[in-house]
């Protein structure tokens, strides 16, 4: 499996194979889609549950007496103290997207595919740039730099579902705070099958740059369009 990092900066993405990682806060890509208006990179609703028609009611605590009810065609929850937390995304890429152009005994090469809209929207929400890197490979060398770091941290893949319908596993892991809340999004963005890395205790208002060692070996930075001509050969040794 792949990883790619997109931007329409080049420079940027060399930057992170010659091991400069930045991590923005959940609340950055909140702020991206209310300043811009684009919702693509920002999300409004990132590390947030949404509720629709639902009841509410005020209580008092002690008295446990009802002092307003009524109906809501929608609520929003989304708890403050994590919008400092720190997320790096990126694409993954799967078996299903790869076909085999060539095989040998101990040899196979691959090239991508990936649907020609995809690539498109791709390019419109994130960059005509992109970095691509193995996964395992990618995950094995930050380790060391996050637990050096004293960084405590979660990764894996976004989970798509519709926000315009009540979900209880959504709603039960936001309640109980558990870490499976920072990987909910909306159908809306499935296209872009996130495969994010949360930074658990490193609170702050900005960006976070976490030192790795050079990712040259294992990545390289290709136009974004030119995604379906990627091939990979496969050895003993994995080697792009």
């Amino acid at each position: 499996m792949l990883l790619l990092k997109f931007s329409n900066n080049r420079s940027h993405l060399e930057q992170l194979r010659n091991g400069k990682m930045y991590m923005n806060t959940f609340k950055y890509f909140i702020d991206l889609e209310k300043t811009t208006g684009k919702k693509g990179v920002g999300d409004v609703l990132e590390v947030s549950t949404v509720c629709h028609d639902s009841e509410l009611w005020i209580k008092d605590p002690e008295s446990n007496e009802s002092h307003f009810a009524g109906m809501a065609k929608s609520i929003q929850f989304r708890d403050d103290a994590v919008l400092d937390m720190h997320v790096f995304c990126m694409t993954i890429i799967e078996r299903d997207n790869f076909e085999v152009t060539e095989k040998s005994e101990g040899v196979a090469q691959m090239r991508l595919v990936l649907p020609e809209e995809k690539i498109k929207r791709l390019v419109h929400d994130f960059g005509e740039y992109v970095f691509v890197t193995f996964m395992d490979t990618f995950i094995e060398r930050i380790d060391q730099p996050f637990a050096k770091s004293g960084i405590e941290a979660t990764h894996g893949k976004v989970k798509y579902v519709d926000f315009s319908v009540n979900n209880a596993e959504r709603l039960s892991g936001y309640m109980k705070r558990e870490v499976d809340r920072f990987f909910w999004k909306d159908r809306f963005f499935e296209h872009q099958s996130e495969y994010r890395l949360v930074a658990l205790n490193q609170m702050s208002q900005d960006p976070l740059v976490v030192k790795l060692p050079s990712l040259k070996d294992i990545s390289s930075v290709i136009e974004t369009k030119y995604l379906n001509t990627f091939h990979i050969k496969f050895t003993p040794k994995q080697v792009l």
